[in-house]
């Protein structure tokens, strides 16, 4: 019924017509897939050419939604991750916002927790999102810390850059006004915490690196120095103090040679 309309392509033509390969499409699953998958990835592969790489994300989360349909997951994450990154990149914090939700709905699909638990933390300190569903996927991440993770032998660890917020960092004085060897050195942070609700930390850690001075190899400049020279005319030889000495040689022909002069 759908393609009764179309009409039939010329008998002459060697290679099948877009209506013959619509038709087909049409009538089979498999052909609508196929043909379907062909024209998205023709059609992300021209807005990447001409510099749209917006546009080609957005088809590349349509066909995540595919895929999430037809129950592969995993190449849907793919997708969204890409469209995640770009996202991020380019400051489009809305979008990323609703990517961010469409991946976690993947990750719970497929039982990722480690995944699941990450995402639930940074949506959860999304401000572009309605407070209920921070609210809901702060309570989903604490669920999973508490059931899902709690015994794993393994660290879990994720990057919550969007959760805190270093405000601050004091190094606090010590009491005899130096630090010496096997001297406890204490530090005041102060940070901002982005999530709905409060946390209790329990143990904080700080890495710390030594801090390196570009300086000279040799560490000291070459001395230099300065001649004052006298400008006082004399007839017409001016002379210089303070200069090197001179040898005899360089006297005596100096002097034989104002006499000729």
């Amino acid at each position: 019924m759908l393609s009764a309309g179309m009409g039939d392509s010329e008998p002459n033509n060697q290679q099948p017509t877009p209506t013959d390969r619509l038709k087909e499409a049409l009538c089979s699953k498999t052909s609508f897939q196929q043909y379907y998958l062909e024209l998205a990835e023709m059609a992300m592969g021209t807005y990447k050419h001409i510099g749209r790489l917006r546009f080609a994300r957005l088809i590349g989360r349509d066909l995540a939604s595919f895929y999430s349909e037809l129950g592969e997951t995993g190449k849907a994450v793919v997708f969204l991750m890409d469209a995640l990154r770009s996202y991020e990149e380019q400051g489009w914090r809305d979008l990323a916002a609703q990517t961010r939700l469409e991946l976690v709905a993947a990750a719970h699909k497929m039982n990722d927790m480690d995944r699941y638990t990450k995402l639930s933390a940074t949506i959860a300190c999304t401000a572009e999102l309605e407070i209920l569903v921070r609210n809901f996927y702060f309570e989903e991440m604490l669920k999973c810390i508490k059931e899902k993770l709690s015994d794993k032998q393994d660290t879990v660890l994720a990057e919550l850059n969007d959760c805190f917020k270093l405000v601050s960092a004091t190094l606090i004085p010590s009491e005899r006004g130096v630090y010496i060897t096997d001297n406890k050195v204490q530090c005041r942070l102060l940070l901002e915490c982005n999530l709905p609700k409060e946390v209790t930390c329990t143990r904080t850690a700080i890495s710390i690196e030594p801090c390196k001075e570009d300086r000279n190899e040799s560490g000291k400049r070459t001395p230099v120095k300065c001649y004052k020279t006298d400008l006082t005319v004399n007839g017409s030889v001016s002379t210089q103090t303070n200069s090197p000495r001179k040898s005899t040689s360089d006297v005596v022909e100096s002097e034989l040679s104002n006499i000729v002069s």
